[in-house]
């Protein structure tokens, strides 16, 4: 038998102190993983349940989301079933996930609706959301771009042209309050009864909406009509008005920079966020860019 990994060491543990005893631990792998090995596994229990157990790279951004997600009290977010230091024990979902090339409108309207919902809890006391100022936006992304740029991920002309993009694009303040963090087709399910429910929000913490709404934008490679249609509804729940085009630009710029960058120092591929860059502002002639490794 193959001894388990140092991960699935740590988890065992977990669950053992938890009082769960797991049959076996199944690997789930994403489809752009952001780790060489895996984080979170689908895990039959000698009680006869299924469950989904998640390792978080640190004890802090698994117990966050833990009470966050009960702040929200939203069935839609489940919060775990279990924790215990960077364990997180929660309950396995089946259904269809809105990665599958079955997506419908009805799906898509309920996921923008979820986000809506998420970013717009008020939070304790009612001091959500808010709107805060974007100086630090703009001056992380041109830093993340220039090491970008150094380490020759992303050619220099290229990155000059997309810190202006950013610097002309995004207005001077933005609506802040309690994101998501990693909003995607593979991490929504649409269950049995069709509820929909995101089965991943270990990242749900605060920041910008749009921010957040421009990060699903490329981690979710969903048609185009599924995009305009999420946005379209989004921000009618939110009774928003359209994105400019160029702020709806710099945002997806500012994200997609942030999953290059923050990629390349985890020694992880980025090859969706690298194409989005392309899109969105390579210049001609600026040369390809390279993978994040």
């Amino acid at each position: 038998m193959t001894p388990p990994s140092r991960q699935e060491a740590t988890v065992l543990t977990a669950l053992e102190a938890l009082g769960i005893e797991a049959v076996e631990l199944v690997p789930l792998v994403a489809a752009d993983p952001w780790t060489r090995w895996p984080r979170a596994w689908r895990t039959p229990t000698t009680g006869g349940s299924t469950v989904k157990v998640r390792l978080a790279r640190r004890a802090k951004i698994a117990a966050r989301s833990a009470a966050l997600s009960e702040e929200l009290h939203d069935v839609r977010v489940p919060p775990p079933l279990g924790r215990l230091g960077r364990v997180t024990v929660e309950r396995w979902v089946e259904g269809i996930p809105l990665s599958s090339p079955r997506l419908r409108g009805a799906h898509v309207d309920a996921a923008a609706d979820l986000l809506a919902s998420i970013h717009a809890f008020p939070g304790r006391g009612g001091r959500l959301p808010r709107r805060r100022a974007l100086t630090s936006v703009v001056d992380r992304c041109e830093s993340q771009l220039a090491e970008l740029a150094a380490a020759g991920t992303v050619p220099p002309a290229a990155a000059a042209g997309l810190v202006d993009i950013v610097r002309h694009g995004l207005p001077p303040v933005a609506g802040w309050g309690l994101v998501h963090g990693d909003f995607c087709g593979e991490n929504l399910v649409c269950g049995p009864d069709g509820t929909l429910v995101s089965v991943d929000h270990e990242l749900l913490g605060h920041g910008f909406f749009e921010y957040d709404l421009a990060r699903s934008w490329y981690r979710w490679p969903a048609p185009s009509w599924a995009h305009e249609r999420f946005e379209n509804r989004y921000r009618a729940q939110l009774a928003l008005p359209p994105s400019p085009q160029e702020a709806w630009r710099a945002w997806r710029v500012v994200a997609a920079v942030k999953g290059v960058h923050l990629r390349r120092r985890r020694g992880a591929p980025s090859p969706r966020a690298l194409a989005a860059l392309e899109r969105l502002g390579s210049p001609s002639g600026a040369g390809p860019f390279r993978p994040a490794r």
